[in-house]
């Protein structure tokens, strides 16, 4: 089998696995910053409601 033609039978199956992997890094990093997200939003809901609760008190 010519150098080339075996080349290109392993370029295919290359570009796949690539693409497949593009695509789970993409939807992992795209929970993670979506958990980042919420973390965030829960964090500061939680600091309003103490100070709701400190001002009531005070």
């Amino acid at each position: 089998m010519p150098a080339a033609v075996r080349a290109s039978s392993l370029a295919l199956p290359a570009l796949s696995l690539f693409c497949f992997t593009m695509a789970v890094s993409s939807s992992t990093l795209a929970a993670v910053s979506s958990s980042d997200e919420a973390c965030s939003s829960v964090r500061a809901a939680s600091s309003e409601l103490a100070l709701e609760i400190c001002s009531e008190t005070g």
